[in-house]
């Protein structure tokens, strides 16, 4: 079988009933929540790059990380993550005074030892990342994102005190 094929079981009543598949040349392919086989969805994704890949997408979930902790400040205990988390976020979906200070924070976090080891490791010692591992990674600099981002804000005087202040970030 070649690689470029694929093969897939089509019931009759697809292929000449109500979906008319073989007439309109068409394959329906269901959306996850209909699918009966609990594999069949089952994606095998990984992450795979150099260091600049590994800075833009550690820089992207800082900058995911930093409008969040904004809008958690003005919205306060009400603030619903779910239904405010957003990870197609641009530096100008940030409020223009925000967006200099993300320059900074993004400066600070991206240049220091801590990253830089890491995303050193990751891109030499590591060639394919699978989920769990890129989720553990993002795990072990989120205090630090947030130290990052929390210590900027303090210094503009956006929040009254850093509240992660007192974490260790030594690397």
């Amino acid at each position: 079988m070649s690689i470029a094929n694929f093969y897939r079981f089509r019931a009759i009543e697809n292929l000449f009933g109500r979906n008319c598949e073989l007439e309109r040349q068409s394959i329906f392919f269901a959306p996850p929540h209909l699918l009966n086989d609990p594999v069949e969805g089952f994606k095998d994704i990984y992450w795979q790059g150099d260091e600049i890949l590994w800075t833009n997408l550690f820089n992207h979930y800082l900058l995911c990380l930093m409008k969040w902790c904004i809008e958690f400040q003005i919205i306060g205990e009400e603030f619903d993550l779910e239904q405010h988390f957003d990870t197609c976020v641009t530096v100008d979906d940030l409020h223009e005074n925000f967006q200099v200070e993300f320059s900074v924070v993004s400066e600070r976090f991206i240049h220091s030892e801590y990253l830089k080891n890491l995303i050193g490791g990751i891109s030499i010692h590591r060639g394919k990342v699978e989920d769990s591992e890129l989720q553990c990674y993002l795990r072990i600099i989120h205090p630090f994102a947030l130290y990052c981002i929390y210590e900027r804000l303090e210094e503009v005087s956006a929040v009254p005190d850093n509240p992660f202040k007192n974490i260790d970030i030594s690397p």
